[in-house]
């Protein structure tokens, strides 16, 4: 066979193939015998520049190729020379910006030619499908939270407390003491003082109280701030467990301490010296129970409902 130039490229668009991202075309009237040529027709390379690249560039879309050939000689050459229209076409979309791995090319010679001339101008082209490749969108980033806040410097305040003295086993005389079992029920705000951040608990207790004759009951209001220091760095909304509490006096005159046991492991147990509120009632109580993380944490400020104004 002997190279024949057999005019302008021409090709054919499948109107079936309209939606988005899709395009199916083929590139027919290559010249005949052009197995020696490098470069493509004009009127295909243009074809291809404006309306495949664009659905390709970007990882768009993906790009299925066959090359054919006429009848003219053997089907090995014609085999060979499909090949060699369809690489001349992939070599055109590599250096427009299509990756190889969008490209997926074939090549079948004279196989799927129905025409009845030996020669006919529709067989000797490159058929191409361009589909839009499936985008999935990546899973969110995976959230990891930021460790707790800790620090060794807190404050503590009573928000509010009462304590119920039991009657005691003998009526004392008049001004004299009385004892027997108590309770106590109070209210705490722990704040981080380096982080702003407060935690709120809850403490009950029972153990035994002493106090004035008939004066079983009393009661504390809101108290100051209390600064103290754990042995090592926590969270402030770690406090909590077993916790002491012991108190003696009334009015503006009470001292009064807090034994908190149950710190995490590797925290000493705090026990301090702490300052309340007015207490309304007198005398003395011990008491053991648990104290209970209620709210919190939270910025510091917040007031929980029950004690805002």
């Amino acid at each position: 066979m002997t190279f024949r130039r057999t005019g302008p490229g021409r090709f054919e668009i499948d109107s079936r193939y309209n939606g988005a991202g899709m395009l199916k075309a083929s590139l027919y009237n290559f010249d005949f015998d052009d197995m020696n040529t490098t470069n493509l027709k004009l009127e295909h390379a243009d074809f291809l520049r404006t309306r495949a690249v664009p659905l390709l560039t970007g990882n768009r879309g993906k790009i299925w190729l066959e090359g054919h050939a006429s009848k003219i000689g053997t089907n090995d050459y014609n085999l060979r020379l499909s090949r060699r229209r369809v690489q001349r076409v992939v070599e055109f979309l590599t250096a427009n910006g299509v990756t190889g791995s969008q490209i997926q090319p074939d090549a079948v010679g004279e196989e799927r030619s129905t025409s009845r001339l030996s020669d006919d101008e529709l067989d000797r082209s490159v058929a191409f499908l361009i589909l839009p490749r499936a985008h999935r969108d990546p899973p969110p980033p995976r959230v990891v939270p930021s460790p707790p806040s800790v620090t060794a410097r807190f404050r503590l305040r009573l928000l509010g407390e009462m304590t119920l003295t039991g009657i005691p086993k003998f009526r004392p005389p008049r001004g004299r003491f009385g004892g027997g079992p108590a309770t106590d029920a109070m209210v705490f705000e722990i704040q981080d003082v380096e982080h702003r951040l407060s935690a709120f608990y809850g403490y009950s207790g029972l153990g035994i109280g002493v106090g004035f004759n008939a004066a079983w009951l009393s009661a504390t209001d809101a108290g100051p701030w209390n600064e103290f220091t754990t042995s090592a760095p926590m969270n402030v909304g770690d406090f909590g467990g077993l916790t002491r509490f012991t108190t003696g006096g009334g009015g503006n005159y009470t001292v009064n301490w807090l034994h908190m046991m149950g710190t995490p492991h590797g925290v000493k147990s705090v026990y301090i010296m702490i300052n309340t509120g007015t207490t309304y009632g007198g005398g003395a109580t011990t008491t053991v129970g648990p104290l209970q993380r209620i709210a919190g944490p939270m910025p510091a400020g917040t007031q929980l409902k029950a004690f805002s104004k």
